[in-house]
């Protein structure tokens, strides 16, 4: 890909981030204190490096450096009162049939947002696949104590492996 249609593709998946943040607030306007919904930045990767008794072990500045490569990438930092609640990268795949989430985590300690950050992440993918006319949003490899959390959440479509189990959970999208 040139740096001229990197920039642009760049530039466009800004705008759908920007715009998915937006109306996923509208979403949970109610929620006080308020929600705050950023690009995961600098300050996000020092907080989430301080989060302590966490489930998986993943480098979220590894992470950044890769994902910052993928310009339809599918990217969020979830706060409340300048605390980190939860991150989570994903992408929108070649051909724009998939809009995914292939890591989220939620900050263990967290007491502004218990239950929700999911729920406000799912949201946001549902907005960014839409915008981006996916036929499906998917949450990549799923912890298996989360599959029946994820499905109240309208990601009912297992896609399964024979040797893994279930390696996603998926949601059709409306098209138009």
């Amino acid at each position: 890909m040139r740096d001229a249609e990197r920039e642009l593709l760049e530039g466009l998946y800004r705008e759908r981030r920007r715009n998915a943040r937006e109306v996923t607030l509208e979403s949970f306007d109610w929620h006080e204190p308020p929600i705050v919904l950023t690009d995961i930045r600098r300050n996000a990767l020092t907080a989430a490096a301080k989060w302590h008794g966490r489930r998986v072990n993943w480098d979220w500045e590894l992470l950044a450096r890769k994902y910052s490569q993928i310009p339809k990438r599918v990217e969020l930092a979830i706060w409340v009162e300048g605390t980190l609640c939860g991150l989570c990268y994903g992408k929108v795949t070649e051909g724009r049939l998939i809009a995914r989430i292939d890591r989220l985590e939620r900050d263990p300690g967290d007491v502004h947002l218990t239950g929700l950050v999911g729920e406000v992440a799912t949201r946001f993918l549902d907005l960014m696949g839409v915008s981006c006319r996916c036929e499906r949003a998917v949450i990549w490899s799923p912890a298996p104590e989360l599959l029946a959390y994820y499905e109240v959440l309208g990601y009912t479509i297992r896609m399964e492996s024979d040797r893994q189990g279930v390696i996603g959970l998926a949601k059709m999208l409306p098209v138009g």
